[in-house]
């Protein structure tokens, strides 16, 4: 940190949170908080409750910009430190949302996906392997997209809920039926319409495949 700060490089970053900044956050008086509001498309929480200060971090004679944000959809407040002080405080937070929004994404991948075990040390298996990470990645973003009231849930959700579930593919050398136990989230599935009556598969030479469900 404080290299950072003698070489004047630019950051937004979070401040780990302990029991002694948390009292003393939630010993802060009401005149000390500000409402704000993000202007982030789709983002929940765009009404914001901050309180700005200047602190002293260890190892660094600098001071630096904290932010204190409350009302965000987090149990407890989350510490913003920056050395900028030139933007404004809805700039920064801004900023850092995406970047929050990008690391999430990034974490997903390397959970759900296993991006961080490639296959191999091979330059062009490499790439192989990060193509198919997105291309699983979007295929369910995608899915999400036709299930009501899940459309904003990560993927490994989906496949808890819709994809992780027994069933029993039948191919008569017409078409493929797909029998699937009926779940609790069995309903949601069924509202998609383009699921509800056969579809052809291109990449089966357009067999056509149906999806049934049994109790």
């Amino acid at each position: 940190m404080s290299e950072i700060a003698k070489d004047n490089i630019k950051f937004i970053t979070l401040r780990k949170r302990n029991q002694k900044l948390l009292e003393e956050t939630y010993a802060l008086p009401k005149e000390e908080w500000k409402k704000i509001k993000l202007v982030i498309p789709k983002r929940k929480h765009c009404c914001l409750s901050i309180n700005e200060s200047k602190v002293y971090l260890r190892g660094s004679k600098k001071p630096f910009r904290q932010i204190i944000i409350k009302d965000n959809g987090r149990e407890n407040p989350t510490f913003v430190i920056t050395n900028n002080w030139e933007l404004p405080v809805n700039t920064v937070l801004e900023v850092y949302a995406k970047r929050w929004r990008i690391e999430n994404k990034l974490a997903e991948l390397v959970s759900f996906f296993n991006l961080n075990a490639l296959s191999s040390p091979l330059m062009i298996r490499i790439h192989f392997d990060v193509l198919w990470s997105v291309i699983a990645d979007t295929l369910y973003h995608r899915l999400a997209q036709d299930l009501r009231r899940f459309e904003d849930i990560l993927a490994p959700t989906i496949f808890k809920k819709f994809i992780d579930m027994p069933g029993k593919v039948i191919y008569d050398g017409r078409k493929f039926t797909i029998k699937i136990r009926k779940r609790s989230h069995a309903p949601i599935i069924q509202g998609v319409e383009k699921l509800s009556k056969p579809f052809l598969v291109p990449w089966l030479n357009n067999v056509p495949m149906e999806i049934k469900w049994t109790a």
